[in-house]
């Protein structure tokens, strides 16, 4: 059954789409995209939400293998299948903690109905979709299900007369869990708790029956304090930050425990973010919900000590959520509904308990009462857990896409500026900035240091090609997030265009000096030495970054023009071909193809290509350009002609279309191609585009004099070609403008396959 349910709640969620943090933990993570060497797969770089969270990146690191980022199936079904492996747990240790001498006699007959009724409930809860339908967040349900095998290998261990293999699973199991996310730490005092409670007695007794067992769980802390030393989160947790006091935040936690147990109760509105949650600088600002969370602590603390067993799922709660709801501020995030993972077991335990209590006692008075007890459960579970199902599966419908989270995160949030940044930057990336720009505007009023709106709204004027608006907006991100290399790319960039290179340089070396293996900022890089003409070290740079990302379509398109160049055509046709292969609707690779395909002599090849890139670009006059000259080069002159004549029309300023046209115009073999007088005109106007001092440009208008019957002016303008040829040292084209000077000092005009 809780197989089956948990199958029902979540099936609509595996088409759910990447959103927030997938992006940074999964599309930008470079350690995901190989299984091998394990310790590689399980890094994370800096400020990543798997950051020194080892198991939690190896889990990505498999989806990854299974099915890149083409498809987000494989991700939902791991979150999915790790979710109901916790309930199955969950199950387990409700039932055998109910089956405990300090239970038993109470609970004991209904225990499997008891556990059935609090597993079910808990896995389809609403409140958990954020854990299970956002992808990221497995980090805080693979905690969720180690922490509960932990308990349940405790018990198991406790009724075992073979405990030893069951302690060693669950010290295994506290050992994953810290390997999969910082609030694990809890777990060897909530087992100890837990035994006093259940199992020993007392503190003492569980110390001397089960001290292995605690010692083996305490040493785990070893594991996760050098993960956090390795990789402490300095810029989103801790003292001494801007803006939020621990004394504020523990304030501001108040009304967060608070929303937490309404929504354990009532679960609307679920929403990804509460950026606009205002900290509590003031007591009096959240007095009622302190004096909840005072009441609520002191009746657990009075709980543990007279009824420990009903005191325990006050610490659970409690204890759970202090890691990140006391007094060690996270300022990137003061709520999140991911962190009522586990502690919402108590509640929804506690809240089975009562309603069978609350029976109970009913049917104590009256025997008919006693009868229906058992039908009246089945009916309430069954409307509580088909009411929760269907309220999670419409929850993971706003899981859909990325806007559509957003869209649905404004709409119960007004106030949201990270929605109105993540809206306003898709929008633009759109290309609607009328739409995109004014909510980017937006957000920054909201929140006025926003990084990611100030470097939205970056890429938006960057995108408009106002780059010099772009800088400053770059800057102010930085100055919030130094530690960003995308925004530092993108920077960067910006710099390059607008010719500041040694500070684009300084930006993507640093972006470097942070992420080696960020492959677009090699890609970047490669661009700026290109531009710079350090043409060997961008053909490094672009090497390198396919050497990061193999899939990267921009850097095997100007890798393989640039080797092109090198005379290195079959390296070149093999990158651009990966290419067309990876974004076979872009017309540049196949432009550059045919390039590379002219410089071999493979006519009808380039042909096919320029063609192709025309179907993608058809009001490109260049690819006009080339598919004539590829034309011409096999001698499909008429159709030559109609390709340069296409590309002068789309672009006049064009001066090499405009001169092979008049080439052909002048000395075509067939006479019927011939019209002289108009070549005369496009050679005037391409030797005027190049700037007058062109010999190959001079030497077409000679022919197109020549060929109207203007001797003196084909002898004059070629002889002029002659001379810079001569003094540029284009021998080979100094000996042809010799012939055809010797031409039309005969009076011959020029024409193609006749010799003079």
């Amino acid at each position: 059954m809780l197989v089956g349910v948990g199958l029902a709640a979540y099936q609509n969620s595996l088409s759910g789409a990447f959103v927030f943090d997938d992006y940074v933990g999964i599309h930008d993570n470079p350690y995901v995209r190989e299984l091998w060497p394990l310790w590689r797969a399980a890094w994370a770089p800096p400020d990543n939400p798997v950051e020194a969270r080892p198991v939690a990146s190896l889990t990505l690191a498999l989806n990854y293998a299974i099915s890149g980022v083409d498809s987000t199936r494989s991700y939902h079904a791991l979150n999915v299948a790790v979710h109901i492996l916790a309930g199955l747990t969950l199950f387990g240790v409700v039932r055998r903690t109910l089956h405990t001498p300090a239970l038993r006699d109470r609970f004991g007959r209904a225990a499997e109905w008891l556990a059935l009724a609090a597993a079910l409930l808990w896995l389809v809860h609403p409140l958990q979709t954020e854990c299970v339908t956002y992808i990221i967040v497995r980090t805080e349900s693979l905690m969720g299900l180690f922490f509960l095998l932990t308990l349940c290998c405790t018990i198991r261990g406790a009724t075992s007369p073979r405990p030893r293999g069951w302690y060693v699973a669950a010290v295994a199991a506290c050992l994953l869990g810290m390997g999969s996310k910082e609030v694990m730490a809890v777990a060897p005092p909530l087992v100890f708790l837990y035994d006093r409670t259940f199992l020993a007695g007392s503190f003492r007794r569980a110390w001397r029956m089960r001290w292995r067992l605690h010692v083996g769980l305490a040493a785990t802390w070893l594991v996760l304090a050098a993960l956090v030393a390795a990789r402490p989160r300095s810029g989103s947790v801790g003292f001494g930050l801007a803006g939020v006091t621990a004394l504020d935040y523990a304030r501001t936690q108040c009304g967060a425990v608070a929303h937490y147990l309404r929504l354990a109760l009532w679960p609307h509105p679920l929403v990804i973010s509460y950026d606009d949650w205002p900290p509590a600088r003031t007591l009096g600002a959240v007095w009622p919900q302190a004096l909840l969370v005072a009441a609520l602590l002191a009746a657990t603390a009075w709980a543990l000590w007279r009824r420990p067993q009903l005191g325990f799922l006050g610490a659970w709660f409690f204890v759970i959520l202090a890691p990140t709801s006391s007094i060690v501020p996270i300022v990137t995030e003061l709520v999140a509904e991911r962190r009522t993972y586990l502690p919402l077991v108590s509640i929804v335990a506690l809240a089975v308990l009562a309603v069978w209590a609350a029976l109970g006692r009913i049917g104590r008075r009256s025997p008919a009462m006693a009868r229906a007890a058992p039908a009246t459960a089945a009916i309430l579970l069954f409307a509580a857990a088909a009411a929760a199902t269907g309220w999670t599966m419409r929850r993971n419908q706003d899981y859909r896409t990325h806007e559509a989270i957003w869209r649905d995160t404004l709409a119960k949030r007004p106030n949201s500026a990270y929605a109105r940044s993540w809206l306003g930057g898709m929008e633009c990336k759109a290309g609607r900035m009328a739409t995109g720009m004014p909510l980017l505007e937006e957000a920054l009023k909201l929140s006025p240091g926003m990084p990611s709106a100030h470097a939205n709204l970056g890429d938006a004027l960057q995108n408009l090609g106002r780059f010099a608006e772009a800088l400053p907006h770059y800057e102010q991100a930085l100055r919030a997030e130094e530690l960003s290399h995308k925004i530092r790319v993108n920077y960067g960039r910006a710099l390059m265009m607008l010719n500041r290179h040694a500070e684009a340089l300084a930006q993507f070396q640093q972006a470097l000096a942070a992420r080696p293996d960020d492959a677009i900022a090699r890609c970047q890089l490669g661009l700026l030495y290109e531009t710079t003409g350090r043409l060997d070290e961008a053909v490094r740079q672009y090497a390198l970054s396919l050497r990061s990302d193999p899939e990267q379509a921009p850097a095997h398109a100007r890798l393989g023009r640039l080797l092109g160049q090198q005379g290195r055509a079959q390296e070149a046709v093999a990158h651009l071909l990966e290419a067309i292969r990876l974004v076979p609707e872009e017309p540049g690779p196949y432009m550059d193809l045919g390039c590379v395909q002219m410089q071999t002599g493979h006519w009808q090849q380039a042909r096919a290509s320029f063609e192709n890139a025309l179907r993608r670009a058809p009001q490109s006059a260049e690819l006009h350009y080339y598919l004539g000259l590829a034309l011409q080069q096999q001698g499909a002159l008429a159709e030559a002609i109609s390709a340069y004549r296409r590309a002068s029309a789309l672009d006049s300023n064009l001066a090499f279309a405009a001169n092979n046209l008049a080439w052909i115009l002048a000395t075509a073999a067939d006479a019927t191609l011939r019209q002289p007088d108009e070549a005369v005109t496009l050679a005037q106007r391409a030797l005027e585009l190049s700037g007058g001092q062109d010999p190959a440009y001079l030497d077409t208008l000679a022919a197109a004099y020549a060929a109207a019957g203007r001797f003196d002016d084909a002898v004059q303008t070629v002889a002029k070609a002659l001379e810079l040829a001569r003094k540029a040292g284009q021998d080979k084209l100094a000996q042809s403008l010799a012939d055809h000077l010797a031409r039309y000092q005969r009076g011959e005009a020029y024409v193609e396959g006749v010799k003079p």
